[in-house]
């Protein structure tokens, strides 16, 4: 059969091949100009120094002496100490007092960002500060201290990270903590090429049956590791068209009985193809491997492991490279690629996919959190049952970068300004092409003309599905079924008055927040007419983040807490994220449930759930209007709390930090949950006892021990528990100033009393009710004072765990309970669930008309400040237990 094309010329814009030579030619110009592409912004600054000079690697760096405008302040000072002081940038450093930033003006686009620090000589045991870009933080407050001290103050620390920037300039901001100083020997800002990171990866989800496309765009990401697989270290120097990285050996890395073995290199055979830029990895990588070899030592059963420690609840991209170095043939070695135990290629063939050996290739993948797992596997091996000629695998470099999260930030969370950042807003802008001639834009829309032409002549205009992208959180499609995965920084698009103008998550994927994952996205408009326009009739309390207000949604068929952030507050963007940010992944009984939030013209609100009776401290002695509790409500609403924070301690891995009576609030039914986790921090790492951080709580509830040594544990949170349980037995503040010296603290007091068998003396009057079955049995209040006692331990190691004090206090529940019984009130008391369930009102309990007056922080009580650091970052666990 004979097709009539007609008369046309293929040189004529009008054949249908016109456009694919088209296509093609461009293409092939832009892989040679990728193969030749430079930096176009290469900075190296050596802080603190007075003259240029050639580091060990032959890159030349500027001293910021020499240019005042770049950075204002600071002093410069020699004083270094170790192996690290004898080359630069590590011979001298910058002291800062106060917030300076360095600024650069740069090309739009993708930069690396890499910051060197030298131990100072007596001085670095007083650095703790934080890094940013704009509201990015790079680095939390400590962390540069604490990695000082982990190699025993003499080797430098070097942080590196990649940003995209929209803009023309960009400053890199150091931010002291108070009574400390930061600190800064070198700063590298260097071009990227524009598809340096690929936009489109294979997702690896802990969740999802198999692996899809995903888009992701304006990501901040931190280098973790950057791996030689089979070959040896790769100086900065070394590396291809001027990107300076290092690349290490894989040996540390390596797990398992299969090691495997290297592979003869075959670097100067290494041929880049037009798909492959020399920029993406140097020959040096290609041309060296590891495989399983002939090893006598293995079998074709066995994988090639390696294992990264990374931190819980951050997305990780995952760059793997490869390039066949010994078969030229298809079909002789074909092998399997996992990671974290998902199938991420399955029967790679190198020479099928290259169609050459020593050619270059690359994967990358996007891998979501596992439920608190602090290591990320990757393995590598031969695929069973395949007609591959030999059972073996190969693998050539690893890149492993974390991504931002929520708040933009990949070393937790930190004050940062609250303003449109510099590095630009990422997931809504697609940058510049860097290095192409003036006519590349103009050829780029050619060619997409050209497509859609091609498309509306031979497919009729049909349009194909797109790969699944991840936007925006608050997108205003919530039933959408491809959800968003945008990184930028929610600070950034704060106040842009655009239900698509806040940050996503990658972590809410999934989440049972709702399918946007942060919860639901609420107009101003539909906020002001939820509160009747923030009537102050319907004001629940005042808190550091601003006013809460009782709101109705849904039509009047939803009750919620509406808390609108206050302008003038010292609170606000930090606490805004951070609220979002873990109540959205947290789910269960016993802590508030956040419903969505608001961010339209420069408003932060969000949305909870109404807790109809407020706080537990108004029920013991905060108002007047409310009946005491009896004995067994108070058992209840203690062993609810108790649960909701063993679910944070064991499920989650966060430490409250501010546990008190006022962040215990109760629903209609007095069921306990626990609010406010403007404080709270993650947990310590599982090889870790501890949390080194700047003391934060509430006075009365703090535990002394972390006040002392500034270690944070979760028993922090028993201690503070322990006050509360306190509280409850005695009906007065943790702290009252008026009583004589001896009572002012509550803790000190009720131990005393306790320890020496006076502890009915200092009970609540009101529980004491004889001849009612709401009388307090005395074994059960002696239950709760022994495990009281034991939470206010001196020492935290002595304290028992939330585990432990949940027994004891559902024995102390049960023991109420059958004497009750014993009274002949088969079904009295609140008749509820014995486990700390629902629970009746108490009889009488006024509630002002259906809204409980609060005078405390509802769903408040911050006291964040700008060393907060790491909190909400690693979250494990989405779901109740």
């Amino acid at each position: 059969m004979r097709i009539d094309r007609g008369n046309r010329p293929i040189s004529r814009p009008d054949h249908p091949l016109f456009f694919f030579i088209v296509l093609a030619s461009f293409l092939a110009l832009l892989g040679r100009s990728s193969a030749q592409w430079k930096p176009q912004d290469v900075f190296r600054i050596s802080c603190g120094e007075s003259r240029s000079a050639i580091d060990g690697n032959g890159l030349e760096w500027t001293p910021d002496a020499e240019n005042p405008r770049l950075v204002a302040g600071g002093t410069p000072t020699n004083s270094t100490r170790g192996t690290s002081g004898t080359s630069v940038p590590y011979r001298a450093a910058r002291v800062f007092t106060s917030p300076a930033s360095y600024s650069f003006s740069i090309s739009p686009g993708r930069h690396w960002v890499r910051l060197h620090f030298a131990p100072l000589a007596d001085a670095s045991s007083r650095a703790r500060f934080s890094v940013a870009i704009g509201s990015r933080l790079l680095i939390a407050n400590s962390s540069i201290a604490e990695d000082i001290a982990a190699g025993n103050g003499s080797s430098p620390v070097v942080r590196e990270f990649t940003i995209h920037t929209s803009g023309t300039a960009v400053a890199v901001t150091l931010t002291p903590s108070a009574s400390f100083i930061a600190f800064v020997s070198g700063i590298e800002l260097i071009s990227m090429a524009r598809d340096a990171l690929s936009p489109s990866v294979v997702e690896i989800s802990p969740e999802a049956s198999e692996s899809r496309q995903v888009e992701i765009a304006g990501i901040l990401a931190r280098t973790l590791y950057r791996l030689n697989v089979g070959g040896d270290l790769i100086a900065p120097g070394n590396d291809s068209s001027s990107q300076a990285r290092t690349w290490l050996p894989d040996e540390p890395f390596l797990q398992g009985v299969a090691r495997g073995v290297p592979v003869p290199p075959a670097v100067p055979d290494i041929v880049y193809p037009a798909t492959v830029p020399e920029y993406i990895a140097p020959r040096g990588v290609y041309g060296t491997a590891r495989s399983l070899g002939g090893s006598n030592t293995v079998t074709n059963a066995f994988n090639i492991s390696w294992a990264f420690s990374v931190a819980p609840g951050y997305a990780h991209y995952v760059r793997l490279h490869f390039a066949e170095l010994v078969y030229s043939s298809p079909m002789q070695r074909i092998f399997s690629v996992y990671i974290n135990n998902r199938t991420a290629i399955r029967a790679l063939d190198l020479i099928q996919q290259t169609g050459a050996a020593n050619t270059p290739y690359y994967r990358d993948f996007l891998v979501l959190p596992v439920d608190g797992l602090a290591n990320l596997r990757l393995q590598v091996g031969p695929l069973t049952g395949s007609n591959s000629q030999v059972q073996d695998a190969i693998l050539n470099g690893v890149e492993i970068f974390r991504l931002n999260d929520s708040s933009g930030s990949v070393d937790g969370l930190a004050v940062v300004p609250r303003s449109s950042d510099s590095g630009g807003n990422g997931g809504h802008h697609l940058g510049v092409i860097i290095g192409c001639v003036a006519g590349g834009v103009f050829a780029l829309v050619a060619i997409a003309l050209a497509i859609g032409f091609f498309f509306r002549c031979c497919k009729g205009g049909g349009k194909k599905p797109s790969a699944s992208s991840w936007q925006a959180l608050g997108n205003g499609h919530p039933h959408h079924h491809h959800h968003a995965f945008s990184l930028t920084t929610l600070g950034s698009t704060m106040g842009a008055g655009s239900p698509r103008s806040a940050a996503g998550s990658y972590y809410n994927a999934g989440s049972a927040a709702s399918a946007g994952g942060h919860g639901r996205y609420f107009t101003l408009q539909e906020i002001a007419e939820a509160t009747n326009s923030f009537d102050e009739a319907r004001l629940l309390g005042v808190g550091g983040f601003g006013r809460v207000y009782k709101g109705e949604i849904d039509n009047g068929t939803l009750e919620v807490a509406v808390k609108r952030g206050n302008p003038r507050s010292e609170q606000g963007i930090a606490e805004f994220q951070a609220e979002i940010g873990l109540l959205s992944k947290l789910r269960h009984r016993h802590l508030v449930s956040l419903i969505g939030y608001c961010d339209e013209q420069s408003e932060m609100i969000l949305v909870y759930e109404y807790m109809a009776r407020g706080p537990l401290r108004g029920h013991l002695y905060g108002t007047e209007d409310l009946q005491p509790l009896s004995w067994r409500h108070r058992l209840e609403i203690l062993v609810g709390a108790a649960r909701g924070l063993h679910y944070l301690h064991t499920g989650a891995a966060i430490i409250h930090r501010d546990v008190k009576t006022t962040n215990i609030l109760l629903d209609e039914q007095l069921v306990a949950k626990v609010s406010d986790f403007g404080l709270s921090k993650t947990g310590p790492m599982l090889d870790q006892t501890h949390v080194s951080t700047a003391v934060k709580g509430s006075f009365g509830y703090l535990d002394p021990e972390y006040f002392r040594r500034q270690q944070l544990t979760d028993k922090s949170d028993v201690y503070s528990f322990g006050v509360v349980m306190v509280e409850v037995m005695c009906a007065r503040p943790a702290i009252d100033p008026a009583l004589p010296r001896e009572q002012v603290n509550i803790a000190e007091w009720a131990m005393s009393a306790q320890r020496s068998g006076r502890l009915e003396e200092i009970l609540d009057p009101t529980l004491r009710r004889p001849g009612s079955d709401e009388d307090a049995d005395m074994a059960s209040v002696r239950k709760v004072g022994e495990t009281a006692d034991k939470c206010l331990q001196e020492n935290g190691v002595q304290r028992p765990s939330m585990g432990d004090v949940l027994w004891n206090l559902e024995s102390a529940l049960h023991i109420q309970e059958a004497a009750q019984r014993r009274f002949g009130r088969e079904n009295g008391g609140a008749g509820g669930d014995a486990g700390g369930g629902v629970a009746a009102p108490a009889a009488g309990a006024v509630e002002n008309g259906g809204a409980t007056s609060i005078t405390d922080d509802y769903y408040d009580g911050y006291s964040e400040d700008a060393s907060a650091s790491a909190v909400f970052s690693q979250l494990v666990n989405p779901q109740g237990r």
